[in-house]
């Protein structure tokens, strides 16, 4: 009988966290660019990059 392996539910990363990084960093950049630099909102940029860069670089498993 030949069985498959179960499918696990867990997205995998494409990239090292130091690539994933640099690419936050650069989202978060562009972010803060189109409000011109205002200061106040360098957290809300951050995890917006990282929402925005980690949905970029996950796959998920085949079903």
């Amino acid at each position: 009988m030949n069985q498959r392996a179960p499918a696990t539910h867990m997205p995998r990363l494409l990239y090292d966290q130091e690539h994933r990084h640099a690419m936050i960093a650069q989202a978060a950049y562009f972010r803060a660019k189109h409000r011109d630099f205002k200061a106040g909102h360098e957290l809300e940029d951050w995890l917006a990059a990282e929402a925005e860069v980690d949905s970029a670089l996950t796959i998920s498993p085949r079903m």
